[in-house]
């Protein structure tokens, strides 16, 4: 993501509220391979236009296939609910300025929700940087490619 850090006193309410859900969610890792926790939340809204938060965490496995990542967690809960409309993924991440902590299937999974989704990236300090998934993955392709 190329945008600045944005300090937690510059964020809206909404961005601290899922920033620190997102940064709670690490305790709830199982991590015992790649020993990196992550957290996310994925705010979406369904066909009646309420609005939802849904969590995720890093679960890894020995087999690396049986693995889930933050993102696909949260996604997929708020999916079967029914909640995919103007999707926001908040996300957290060591490095700000490093290198895209997302991996290319989950954002591929976030692209089902729709082009123009936000994404968040929220650091140990609580700082964050604002995204989007077109930024992330520019060649993404959806249902009407099908």
């Amino acid at each position: 993501a190329t945008g600045p850090a944005i300090a937690r006193a510059d964020q809206t309410a909404d961005e601290r509220k899922f920033a620190t859900a997102a940064l709670g969610q690490r305790c709830k890792s199982h991590v015992p391979y790649s020993k990196i926790a992550r957290g996310a939340v994925l705010v979406g809204f369904n066909a009646g236009g309420k609005r939802r938060a849904f969590k995720g965490a890093v679960i890894d496995n020995a087999s690396y296939g049986a693995s889930v990542g933050c993102e696909s967690d949260a996604m997929t809960t708020a999916r079967l609910a029914g909640f995919t409309n103007e999707p926001t993924l908040v996300v957290t991440v060591k490095n700000l300025n490093g290198h895209n902590p997302i991996d290319g299937e989950c954002l591929q999974i976030l692209r089902e929700f729709g082009r123009d989704a936000t994404i968040l990236l929220v650091g140990e300090d609580q700082s964050l940087v604002r995204t989007t998934l077109v930024e992330l993955l520019p060649d993404s392709f959806g249902p009407e490619a099908l």
